[in-house]
């Protein structure tokens, strides 16, 4: 298990569930939060059927679906809470309503939903190497909380994390990749962390809840 920082552990420590709840981790690929909510039943959901392969040989343990966000294989209103982390910005384009009424269905009264996407700043946006090489969306606040309006989910919590030393990170992580590179993120692990303690630019976070 590796230990969480930034906006993975902003993530975490916004969740809140009671035993026995039942969890799906909606575009989980690696499902890195299975090793972390340890005492509610979750479902690691995602496109990639290898990659969740791959992680149920070191946790035998572990509950996987391959399934589209769009088309959700749960009845209605059978789910306590639902994360969808840093997906929508994946989905197809114009698909995104489709995917929040989607998690809707399938929450129960009650349920919640936890929840992030890039923030469009302009300097995260246009330092994003992924927003130049695959389209990697970035959205306005106003726009997301429309679009939860518009499902139906009451936003609980909002907020904006992430800053300078993230953007900075992200672009030297690619560099590094690209060359198939070592990279330390030790020196950017602190200064990340504080980052997402305050006030930021980066990712949009939202805990919302089914009325």
């Amino acid at each position: 298990m590796f230990k969480l920082s930034g906006r993975l552990k902003r993530s975490i420590d916004m969740i809140d569930y009671q035993k026995g709840d039942v969890f799906v981790d909606v575009g989980c690929k690696s499902a890195w939060a299975s090793d972390y909510l340890k005492d509610c039943l979750l479902v690691n959901l995602d496109l990639d059927e290898k990659e969740l392969i791959k992680k149920k040989k070191s946790n035998p343990k572990l509950n996987f679906v391959v399934a589209d966000a769009r088309a959700l294989p749960f009845k209605d209103g059978v789910i306590n809470g639902l994360m969808l982390f840093e997906v929508l910005e994946h989905v197809p384009k114009g698909t995104e309503l489709m995917v929040l009424k989607e998690i809707n269905r399938s929450l129960c009264l009650g349920g919640k939903l936890f929840f992030s996407t890039p923030n469009n700043s302009f300097l995260f946006t246009v330092t994003d190497p992924a927003y130049w090489l695959i389209g990697h969306r970035h959205y306005d606040l106003k726009k997301i909380k429309l679009l939860f309006k518009k499902t139906g989910l009451k936003i609980l919590q909002e907020y904006i994390g992430g800053g300078i030393y993230e953007t900075i990170y992200l672009i030297f992580f690619y560099i590094f990749r690209l060359f198939k590179l070592e990279f330390d993120i030790n020196f950017f692990k602190n200064k990340i962390d504080k980052e997402y303690n305050c006030n930021g630019k980066n990712t949009i976070m939202i805990k919302a809840m089914k009325i």
